[in-house]
């Protein structure tokens, strides 16, 4: 969407998450987002506090690694002060290359992901709705990490611990088209 950051930080928001990019889910190519630099410029030049995330097809730990270099050096000249995190969620489509993807697959990539962002400095986060946490990722192996919940309910039904709330899919923010 189109951001008018000063208008948005005006309104007392001054934390950002910011998508850096994508890996296709056909192709496996990984793409950055492009709004990406226009965003980071926008919101850093309001001082608001930046985090970034990656939507994530990656099938193994290696994939999910790759990303985490992918964002890294995406963000070199940039002051992220706020989590980065991995966007793993369905995607309704048959023929995507993470369809049928394992549990014991998945929560590799995401923790390649994770670990190589840690390793870096940076806060890892994951990111995913409520179904997708208990049905596949093996949450075991995920304890370390911050987790940024999607639920849509005004009060969410989750056990485990989550830093971050996303409650609903729609909105409203001035300063922003299109939420």
């Amino acid at each position: 969407p189109n951001i008018d950051w000063e208008k948005v930080h005006s309104t007392g928001v001054d934390v950002a998450m910011i998508r850096v990019g994508y890996r296709g889910y056909g192709t496996g190519k990984i793409v950055e987002d492009e709004l990406f630099q226009s965003h980071m410029e926008g919101a850093t030049e309001q001082n608001m506090r930046v985090g970034v995330y990656f939507y994530s097809q990656a099938i193994n730990c290696e994939e999910g690694v790759e990303e985490a270099r992918f964002v890294l050096d995406t963000i070199k000249d940039y002051k992220v002060k706020g989590p980065i995190a991995i966007d793993t969620e369905f995607l309704e489509v048959e023929d995507s290359r993470a369809y049928n993807l394992d549990n014991d697959a998945r929560t590799d990539a995401v923790v390649g992901f994770c670990e190589t962002i840690k390793e870096a400095g940076y806060t890892p986060m994951i990111y995913s709705n409520r179904n997708w946490y208990a049905a596949n990722l093996d949450m075991t192996r995920l304890g370390d990490y911050s987790l940024w919940l999607a639920h849509y309910s005004n009060q969410p039904d989750f056990p485990y611990k989550f830093v971050g709330w996303q409650y609903t899919g729609d909105g409203s923010l001035y300063g922003v088209e299109g939420v």
